[in-house]
């Protein structure tokens, strides 16, 4: 039978890959780091393998936290604060490539456009409205 991923688990380890890709650090780095081998990094992260609290607190220290900080959130999903979004977005190399480009850009038409349609596209993704959201995290 196939384990069920509980959605506090998942949360941690998402906050575990967010904390660590923020500081440049590999899977290998952080596995050293705390002292497992790097193939565990990724279920831990994927939420497939549950963080004891004494792995947690090796964890947070090798990435230079509290482990309050797995914890910042509601595990629903409501309300993310909007310094978690920006550091979300600066956590992928997709985000940054987004970010630096946006910056470049002057008229404020031509963001509001930009913005428009990254809207649109997240919607579709996610299969509703997610302005609602991100005005709720401001």
């Amino acid at each position: 039978m196939a384990k069920t991923i509980n959605a506090i688990d998942q949360y941690v380890g998402n906050r575990v890959r967010l904390r660590r890709r923020t500081l440049g650090f590999t899977q290998r780095q952080l596995a050293k780091a705390v002292g497992v081998s790097f193939q565990q990094i990724g279920p831990y992260e994927n939420g497939i393998y549950r963080i004891t609290a004494g792995r947690l607190e090796q964890i947070a220290k090798a990435l230079s936290v509290t482990p309050s900080f797995f914890f910042e959130q509601d595990v629903s999903g409501h309300q993310v604060p909007s310094e978690e979004i920006a550091a979300t977005l600066r956590a992928t190399a997709e985000g940054v490539e987004l970010i630096k480009a946006f910056s470049r850009i002057r008229c404020p038409r031509m963001r509001r456009t930009v913005i428009g349609i990254i809207g649109q596209l997240a919607e579709e993704a996610v299969g509703g409205p997610v302005s609602e959201q991100l005005s709720q995290a401001e």
